[in-house]
């Protein structure tokens, strides 16, 4: 700190006294104190003995003669699954010009540290690249990830040279691999882009409004500050029987029945009971389990007190004899629950009657967030 003061006094003297010296000395400043260029960081290898579900990089060679792509995901997660269409067409556009993918599966949720809970869900989802399963976070973190989806791009000497957290900014992401495609082989005959225009699919204007993730248990739901309508709240892991006294929040859950507040889901007890939100968006998605193997549980879906119109419905749902539309709970998976709703308010309840069905959290998309491959 005492040499960079003398020095600064060292050069306003010159400055003063001899102004043929002051572009010079100016100059030298600058190139003092001008940041040196950051070094790209290497990106951290994968090694055999690690969890792979298909197929397997290793080592520094897995990266070499090749841009690789990156990729951390959560499979119940919707913000990862609207993405898979476009890695597909990038793989299949860039492929033999030296793009790889290789998929790290992080978990948010207890369920999806089970190898079998993923491998299901690879094949459903049609993955088709190699998984490897980072359990113990030891990648997450030496990649400094903080949420999903998030791609790191890793050039042929093993550096990570483009992250991007989140969704969108494909076309700058496009470039990117096609910037790295070209330092791989200069002679490389390039094709079309994939992406050619791209909208702010979160602009409210265009794209409507949403609700915010409401997450379901009393750990994320404390982090993201999900409140209980109900007026009588159970203990942390204790059955409680709620009555529903019609109070509403628009980031909250309200209950009837028998349920016990889990760290990551609401489980519901004996007897008949539901689970709702009021929500705001055009799709409605939620993650759900029931946990008994070769039982599923059928939850009945409400919108307003009444069953799904027949526009309204998403993916998964079915219809009973009588008209009442519901969805077979069987794997630990976010189902879709509504597609193109309106833009207005509405109260959405999940009814359910088998003990043991788990309700872990609720995703929105809004018009330009929902086109796309509802796996």
């Amino acid at each position: 700190m005492i040499l960079n003061r003398i020095k600064l006094i060292g050069l306003t003297l010159l400055i003063i006294l001899s102004p043929s010296f002051i572009i010079s000395s100016w100059d030298l400043a600058q190139a003092q104190f001008k940041e040196k260029p950051a070094q790209a960081k290497k990106a951290p290898l994968f090694h055999k003995n690690q969890i792979w579900l298909q197929g397997h990089l290793s080592g520094k060679k897995a990266f070499k003669n090749k841009v690789t792509l990156v990729y951390f995901l959560e499979y119940a997660t919707v913000n990862c699954i609207r993405e898979l269409a476009l890695i597909e067409n990038l793989k299949e556009r860039y492929g033999q010009l030296g793009l790889q993918v290789v998929f790290i599966h992080a978990p948010e949720f207890k369920f999806a540290y089970e190898r079998h809970n993923v491998k299901e869900a690879v094949k459903r989802l049609g993955i088709k690249d190699p998984v490897l399963l980072d359990n113990d976070a030891e990648l997450w973190e030496a990649y400094d990830n903080r949420s999903w989806p998030t791609k790191h791009l890793v050039n042929s000497s093993g550096e990570i040279v483009y992250s991007l957290v989140g969704e969108g900014n494909n076309i700058e992401f496009e470039s990117q691999i096609r910037d790295q495609i070209k330092l791989l082989n200069p002679k490389a005959f390039l094709p079309e882009r994939e992406v050619f225009s791209e909208q702010d699919r979160f602009n409210v204007w265009e794209c409507g409004e949403m609700s915010t993730e409401v997450y379901v248990g009393y750990k994320r739901a404390n982090w993201w500050g999900v409140e209980i309508s109900n007026e009588k709240v159970g203990d942390p892991d204790v059955m409680t029987l709620y009555a529903d006294d019609g109070r509403r929040m628009e980031r909250g859950v309200f209950l009837s029945g028998n349920w016990v507040n889990r760290e990551e889901y609401f489980e519901h007890g004996s007897g008949d009971g539901y689970l709702g939100i009021i929500y705001l968006g055009t799709d409605v998605y939620a993650v759900m389990d029931h946990p008994v193997d070769g039982v599923r549980s059928r939850v009945y879906i409400y919108r307003d007190d009444e069953p799904l119109p027949e526009k309204y419905r998403g993916r998964d749902i079915q219809v009973d004899e009588s008209g009442g539309t519901f969805i077979d709970v069987g794997a630990p998976r976010l189902y879709y629950v509504i597609s193109g709703e309106d833009q207005q308010y509405h109260e959405l309840k999940l009814q359910v009657q088998d003990a043991r069905t788990q309700i872990y959290l609720f995703s929105f998309s809004n018009r330009c967030l929902s086109e796309f491959d509802h796996r």
